[in-house]
């Protein structure tokens, strides 16, 4: 243990989290976004030591009360803007359906610039609660881009490319793969992102767990344009064995 705060400080439910080198110094470090129970927010920086240990957060961004309320936001991070720092995504989701994405970009102490909002939906476009993000160099440029899945009412997914700018800001996304309704509902997936086959562009995996204790593993892979074709399942359990409620992907 490294760092720890005085009681009442800090709840787990009001924080998200996030890992990268935000500094640059080649060792990864994390952000942690707080969202206060009034809708103020801040995000933290917890830098690595050469142990692998944290210091003392350093809080570089924060918004007064009735601005972003914790709940919303969800995060992924990477490298949107090619400069050799990770940044960090934050993808709100209003209670009206509207949303949008922002980008937190890294300074060389660790800390982040404002969010500067790149995307943006009207009222009933995008449900935040419905919203699974990730992060990868899909597209094999050199910066990394958000997938987003996204799960409707009927049970059906999707899943979109938001490929980045140079400044790492993201254009519109791309949906390049969806599901008939009743074959994926949102809350049975979770998905992470790594370059699995090692051909220079990440990947998305998918662990689907059905309402039977069944689960499968899915691979999607993308094309040079970062768009991902059907999923490859490679693993698979029958009923009684893995509660997708019991399991998280990093």
């Amino acid at each position: 243990k490294t760092w720890t705060t005085a009681p009442g400080n800090w709840w787990p439910e009001n924080v998200k989290l996030a890992s990268g080198d935000f500094d640059g110094d080649g060792r990864d470090d994390v952000a942690a976004f707080y969202g206060y129970s009034d809708g103020r927010a801040a995000l933290y920086t917890f830098r690595s030591s050469a142990t692998g240990g944290f210091g003392a957060p350093l809080r570089s961004w924060n918004v007064p009360a009735d601005h972003w309320w914790g709940e919303n936001v969800k995060l992924a991070s990477g490298d949107f803007d090619g400069d050799g720092r990770d940044d960090v995504a934050a993808f709100y989701g209003y209670n009206d359906g509207r949303a949008a994405l922002y980008t937190f970009r890294s300074r060389t102490d660790g800390g982040f610039a404002d969010p500067v909002r790149s995307w943006n939906v009207p009222e009933n476009y995008w449900w935040g609660e419905n919203v699974k993000l990730t992060a990868g160099d899909y597209d094999g440029d050199g910066r990394a881009d958000v997938a987003a899945m996204y799960g409707y009412e009927d049970g059906g997914i999707s899943l979109f490319t938001f490929t980045t700018r140079a400044d790492g800001t993201f254009l519109s996304p791309v949906k390049s793969w969806t599901t008939a309704p009743g074959n994926w509902w949102i809350e049975n997936v979770r998905i992470a992102s790594g370059d699995y086959d090692g051909d220079g562009r990440s990947d998305v995996s998918a662990f689907y767990g059905y309402s039977d204790g069944r689960a499968a593993f899915y691979t999607f892979e993308p094309d040079a344009s970062g768009a991902f074709g059907t999923p490859l399942r490679s693993w698979n359990v029958p009923a009684n064995y893995w509660w997708g409620s019991a399991v998280t992907l990093a």
